[in-house]
């Protein structure tokens, strides 16, 4: 009898993703060195178009942490503020992608090409700050660039949207106080229907309105325990 409660209480055990073996969120196995902790997670978002009180247009971004098998991390909480100027002229910024690259690929040149923008340039103002709650008293922020894209599709006035950013850890708290790394992202987001560039006010609704993405995260980041002093 107690052998065949082991052996329900075993595949109880892995039907539960939050246990399983791959879900995550944190992987030894891909840290670097003995002191540095890696998480992966994706993060399930609402991106919202706002104006602070001096008239500064930024996109806020709040929603959770979940494992790679699509568990929520429970209590926990990511937030994001990116400064941003949208108007027809730095829209063009998003539909325009850099130009293919010459080969050998791990040797100079690398083609920045001509934009909206000077070559190599990003969108003035697009740094910035994120917020991750893990739900047990710790937390990070980090702070970098954002680099947004945006692209149409053929199936009937659809679009995607991809954001990518770099940020390095500025401050923690519970077992991350005082860590140092750096975190990433590449978040999406597919909208249907999509207005055509003309049709800029209605492109800027759907923006106000608030739109859902997802966000894959990697966050490599060594504990301030492990730091030298003055890190």
């Amino acid at each position: 009898m107690g052998t065949s409660r082991s052996v329900v209480e075993a595949i109880d055990r892995l039907g539960d993703h939050g246990s399983a073996i791959g879900c995550g969120p944190w992987y030894p196995q891909f840290r670097t060195g003995p002191y540095e902790e890696v998480l992966v997670s994706n993060s399930k978002v609402t991106i919202t178009l706002k104006k602070d009180a001096s008239g500064q247009q930024y996109f806020s971004s709040v929603g959770n942490l979940t494992n790679l098998c699509g568990d929520d991390l429970n209590g926990s909480a990511v937030k994001t503020a990116l400064p941003t100027l949208i108007t027809p002229d730095t829209a063009k910024y998003l539909l325009t992608f850099p130009p293919e690259q010459p080969a050998p690929f791990d040797a100079l040149p690398v083609n920045t090409g001509n934009g909206p923008l000077a070559p190599g340039e990003i969108p003035p103002g697009s740094y910035t700050k994120q917020f991750y709650d893990f739900g047990d008293g710790s937390t990070l922020v980090t702070e970098g660039p954002a680099f947004p894209k945006l692209t149409y599709l053929d199936d009937g006035g659809s679009a995607q949207f991809w954001v990518g950013f770099v940020g390095a850890i500025t401050q923690g708290t519970g077992r991350f106080a005082g860590a140092r790394g750096m975190a990433s992202f590449n978040g999406s987001a597919y909208f249907k229907p999509f207005p055509p560039p003309p049709q800029f006010p209605a492109i800027v609704a759907i923006l106000e309105k608030g739109f859902p993405a997802n966000v894959a995260v990697c966050i490599k980041v060594i504990t301030g325990d492990h730091l030298a002093g003055g890190s």
